[in-house]
């Protein structure tokens, strides 16, 4: 495993983590997320903050969250910007951190410079008790909150300024002027610091997949379904008994799906897609040619065959 991260091979796309600085800001923000910090003294993050060796370290895949209905981000650095959710505990993921970047992206260059961003991702329900509880989730509310406390201290250190230059004899005060001072020289001069962190609000979860269950897949507001569907990757999930609930629910494996989705033209082939994506249908064209060929011809080596060869 070290060769493969030495040679790029593991973790390419991942941001290292070696400095104390950064590895001390991660620490408090799990602290503050209620998680035993770290002893690494070197890791990978990705877009979410999430590092695949602490993940190994605490034997726990989703250790940034409280049950897969309440997860966590922690925003390290700018540089986590377009960078891939690997672990994402929703298939929206990856877009909750574009939009997250893309509203909050001065803030974020300005935190980042002295503490670590935390991310909470709250949709009204303390947990999951059962797959129809996905049917409920309107939007995400993404709260976010500092490990320094930034932005109350920047409040403080504002009422401490107008006080000093409103109050004449603000100066005189010995214990005034100290308090003034500690919080300079802890946070440096805050004023015109951009920490604002106003919540944000993610709309775009009709359909989506999350980790939930085991993995379910659900299919909301789509006009063509008579109603909304729940589709569960696990094979040996037990189907809720509530057939008047107004939704449906399969197993992934389940033919009955497919031919439904079928059935509503939900699923099908699409020439004007096939034609955009004609890169990808010969990837899959050559990996159905490589299977069949190693059944066939198990003595010979496909890649040492020339293109003659292979069309014979």
């Amino acid at each position: 495993m070290e060769l493969l991260k030495k040679l790029g091979l593991y973790g390419a796309g991942l941001i290292p983590i070696n400095s104390a600085a950064r590895i001390d800001r991660y620490n408090k923000a799990l602290v503050e997320i209620g998680l035993e910090p770290t002893e690494l003294e070197f890791f990978h993050i990705d877009g979410w903050g999430w590092s695949p060796e602490i993940a190994e370290e605490k034997k726990d895949e989703f250790y940034l969250s409280h049950g897969l209905a309440n997860p966590y981000a922690i925003i390290l650095t700018p540089e986590q910007k377009g960078v891939s959710v690997i672990m994402p505990f929703h298939s929206f993921d990856k877009y909750i951190m574009r939009k997250v970047f893309a509203e909050l992206e001065v803030q974020i260059l300005d935190l980042t410079t002295q503490t670590a961003i935390i991310m909470e991702c709250d949709q009204s329900i303390s947990h999951y008790r059962k797959p129809s509880d996905l049917l409920d989730i309107e939007f995400f509310s993404l709260k976010f909150s500092t490990v320094a406390k930034l932005e109350a201290a920047k409040e403080e250190q504002i009422r401490l300024e107008k006080r000093f230059f409103q109050d004449e004899l603000a100066w005189t005060d010995a214990d005034f002027r100290q308090e003034l001072r500690s919080s300079y020289k802890e946070f440096g001069v805050l004023s015109k610091r951009k920490f604002s962190l106003p919540d944000l609000f993610f709309p775009d979860v009709e359909s989506f997949q999350t980790n939930a269950f085991g993995g379910t897949f659900v299919l909301r507001g789509i006009s063509a379904l008579p109603r909304d569907l729940i589709a569960h990757e696990n094979p040996n999930h037990p189907l809720e008994d509530n057939p008047t609930e107004g939704f449906h629910e399969f197993l992934l494996n389940d033919p009955d799906l497919i031919f439904l989705l079928k059935k509503h033209g939900v699923i099908g082939i699409y020439e004007s897609k096939l034609f955009d994506e004609v890169e990808d249908l010969q990837r899959h064209k050559t990996m159905l040619f490589i299977e069949t060929f190693e059944k066939e011809e198990p003595n010979q080596e496909f890649d040492k065959l020339n293109d003659s060869q292979k069309k014979r």
